[in-house]
């Protein structure tokens, strides 16, 4: 394999399965991440995902970020393995399935096959920031669920359970914390 100096990840193509299969969406620190990425197309850094956590009245405490980075690292990762991925050296962007990952103290390895044939190492001596393109973000979006009963419920599932009646239930409803 040639060996690439990572500047740049992009998730540029949307996984091959719908979100739920991958992230857990009954874990509100998955949730919020997911809110994070979509809104702002970026994968937020330790710093901002405790001061987006605590914005949105989900404080998350310090030696806990690194922990739900690094599962929301491994959930995005692995929804991509073996699919397309785009890897940026410099400016230069490089298109290829991803055929393994790791990642420790926000340092990357990703091996990356544009062709049968071509194979690149890329790996990072600083942080890389992670983007995702418009459809990326948008199949990324959690659904919001509230309580009803004791149950957590999408507004989806508000409406075929209550029909006409949803909305004025879903506004009801208690939020999910």
């Amino acid at each position: 394999a040639v060996k690439r100096n990572l500047t740049k990840i992009i998730f540029s193509h949307v996984p091959p399965k719908a979100p739920y299969e991958y992230f857990d969406d009954d874990n509100p620190r998955h949730f919020l991440v997911r809110k994070f990425i979509a809104e702002k197309k970026t994968f937020p850094t330790k710093d901002q995902l405790q001061k987006w956590a605590k914005q949105h009245d989900k404080p998350l405490p310090f030696k806990d970020v690194a922990v739900v980075m690094k599962d929301c690292y491994k959930v995005m990762f692995e929804s991509v393995l073996h699919n397309k991925i785009t890897l940026m050296e410099n400016m230069a962007p490089f298109v290829g399935d991803l055929n393994a990952w790791s990642e420790k103290n926000d340092r990357f390895v990703l091996d990356l096959w544009p062709k049968k044939d071509q194979r690149f190492d890329f790996q990072n001596s600083s942080t890389a920031p992670i983007a995702v393109e418009d459809a990326v973000a948008e199949w990324i979006v959690p659904q919001e669920k509230k309580m009803d009963g004791g149950t957590l419920l999408t507004m989806d599932e508000f409406k075929a359970k209550y029909g006409d009646e949803a909305d004025a239930k879903w506004e009801a409803a208690g939020a999910w914390k």
